[in-house]
């Protein structure tokens, strides 16, 4: 499923023009502390939204590890490690996270990670 920011009105383009993929995907983070575990609830090239209970803070940079899981274009698991930081969080809990640093081929297993997940929905649509 595609998401629309809930920032924006229906119709409106936002400052956001990467697709979203709403599909849980496990991640580890930290911001100076031990590693937290989180559930992420809709991913995209640019960032990713962090479902928990965790105070994070606007600002905040956090280093990230998730583990994409396997599509019909990659039948293997990939990890992605990176660096993030808080653009804004929900007060019911969570925080949507701007991707700032990952190794070039990492951006590319989640290109295609991005990629499947829309062909797959479409399909099963």
């Amino acid at each position: 499923m595609m998401v629309r920011d809930s920032h924006e009105e229906p119709g409106q383009v936002g400052a956001r023009a990467a697709v979203r993929v709403a599909r849980p995907v496990e991640v580890s983070y930290s911001a100076n502390c031990s590693p937290i575990s989180g559930r992420i609830s809709d991913l995209s090239e640019t960032g990713m939204f962090i479902d928990t209970v965790h105070d994070l803070h606007t600002s905040t940079v956090l280093d990230f590890e998730l583990t994409l899981p396997a599509t019909p274009l990659d039948p293997a698991p990939r990890a992605i490690k990176g660096r993030g930081t808080v653009i804004w969080t929900d007060p019911m809990g969570g925080a949507g996270v701007r991707f700032d640093s990952m190794r070039a081929h990492d951006k590319e297993c989640l290109r295609m990670f991005v990629a499947a997940t829309l062909f797959d929905q479409s399909v099963s649509a």
